[in-house]
């Protein structure tokens, strides 16, 4: 990252150039002076300097910051495997920064070119943060626990940490719960209630498109809760309208960051296909045959271009829509 890179074009850097360096220009070669040009030149190179450093300033102070943010140092090992960001991090962990105990543990958990996995050094540098409340520690741990990465799979202690992260406002830990209670064992005892529920806080508290689809999908056949095609139709509404998710704004590394999440192309598709069959029914909505015609449209439009449906005549087309929802 430059931070003078945002002034290079500047207008105002422009139009102190042509009002100061012209004339000055000018006078040195009506004065036929080589000498006079060069010294006019440095002047007003020391000129701008000086005016440019109460705008250059926090940008720089900025820079100097970034240097030592764990989560840029972090993207600077995974993306550009430096070795240095990573002895940086290190230091940092070590330290006792929390944050980059975090992502200390994540290089060892995230495949990169700088260090190799190590399961052990993850669960120990996700422990140490996690204990001291740190959120995204506490659910980094609880992946741990749940998928038994360098320790024994535990379910309850899962649930545990998933849940700090939770209180924590770390919302991605409600799949974490999800993922315990729909498994059920190590701990932990099956309830598809209690996964619905934090399946349901997910999509409610996250732009996750797939957490929203498939709330839609347990409600309108009623898995792990009471079936309801009126709400059921919401939810296939909210995925099947998903354009632009979100815009992510972080002052400390990008003011100008944002992210837009790539729509799962499948929870879409058969969103508008669940869409039209709720209007030719009539679940969760009143009958709507142009309604219906319209989703439907749109679900043939975008799985037309599969080699394996084109082929098929209209009575494989039904029994291709049916194996396919069958997924879900």
């Amino acid at each position: 990252m430059n931070p003078l890179s945002k002034y290079t074009s500047k207008p105002y850097v422009i139009g102190i150039l042509a009002v100061i360096l012209v004339p000055s220009i000018g006078v040195a070669f009506a004065n036929s002076s080589i000498a006079d040009f060069f010294l006019s030149a440095l002047n007003i190179i020391l000129f701008l300097v000086i005016c440019s450093v109460p705008f250059i300033l926090p940008d720089v102070r900025k820079w100097m910051k970034l240097q030592n943010n764990p989560e840029f140092l972090y993207s600077e090992i995974m993306q550009n495997g430096s070795s240095e960001s990573f002895k940086k991090l290190e230091d940092l962990a070590k330290s006792g920064n929390l944050e980059a105990v975090y992502f200390y543990a994540l290089t060892h958990y995230v495949e990169n070119s700088v260090i190799p996995f190590n399961a052990e050094k993850t669960f120990y540098w996700a422990s140490k943060a996690a204990n001291k409340g740190y959120g995204l520690a506490q659910n980094l741990l609880g992946g741990l626990y749940l998928n038994g990465v360098g320790v024994e799979i535990n379910y309850e202690e899962a649930v545990s940490w998933f849940e700090e992260s939770v209180k924590n406002n770390i919302h991605e830990s409600e799949i974490g719960l999800f993922q315990c209670y729909e498994q059920g064992g190590y701990g932990i005892e099956q309830d598809f209630h209690k996964a619905f529920q934090h399946l349901k806080n997910h999509a409610s508290r996250t732009d996750n498109v797939n957490s929203k689809f498939e709330v839609a999908v347990r409600l309108f056949n009623g898995h792990g809760v009471e079936e309801n095609k009126n709400e059921a139709f919401k939810w296939f509404q909210k995925v099947a309208n998903t354009d632009i998710v979100g815009t992510y704004h972080d002052n400390e590394i990008d003011e100008e960051a944002t992210w837009v999440q790539t729509i799962p192309e499948e929870a879409m598709i058969y969103s508008f296909y669940n869409l039209a069959v709720c209007y030719q029914n009539g679940y969760g909505t009143p009958i709507n045959e142009e309604a219906a015609r319209h989703w439907m449209d749109k679900y043939n439009a975008a799985v037309r271009d599969s080699d394996e449906f084109a082929k098929l005549d209209e009575k494989g087309r039904i029994e291709f829509n049916i194996k396919r929802m069958k997924q879900y």
